[in-house]
């Protein structure tokens, strides 16, 4: 089954996340790295999503 792809202001939602936050967290490879769809657009797996989430929630890491 395929994931759901998630615009950056959806896994801001998600998440509670700024757009920086999301940015910064990836560029330090704590969250999951965006994928590129066919329009060039950035999109997050909704399954990536959820699965950082859950482990957050177990191993919470500061956002700085």
């Amino acid at each position: 089954m395929r994931s759901r792809l998630l615009t950056q202001k959806k896994v801001s939602a998600l998440t509670g996340f700024s757009a920086a936050d999301i940015r910064r967290l990836v560029e330090k490879g704590v969250f999951p790295r965006p994928v590129r769809n066919g329009t060039g657009k950035e999109r997050w797996a909704e399954s990536a999503v959820v699965e950082f989430l859950t482990t957050r929630r177990k191993y919470p890491e500061p956002v700085e």
